[in-house]
């Protein structure tokens, strides 16, 4: 488990023996900050993968106009 992960994981565990409601509410924290996290990444396979077929249009054209097409 990573940071984010394992603090969610600890603060659900715990919370009706030690912390209580502010327990999830930090458990809440982890995990929105979690979403926020993979919702980036995902974001920029996506942008990558974009811009991986942007250049590959632009190399295909780049060729046509080398044949003279």
């Amino acid at each position: 488990l990573g940071y984010l992960e394992g603090n969610i994981v600890k603060y659900v565990s715990r919370w009706q023996d030690k912390g209580g409601l502010s327990d999830l509410d930090k458990a809440k924290h982890y995990l929105e900050k979690l979403i926020e996290v993979e919702t980036d990444k995902a974001m920029c396979r996506e942008s990558d993968r974009l811009i991986g077929f942007m250049d590959e249009m632009a190399k295909g054209k780049s060729k046509k106009k080398q044949k003279g097409e």
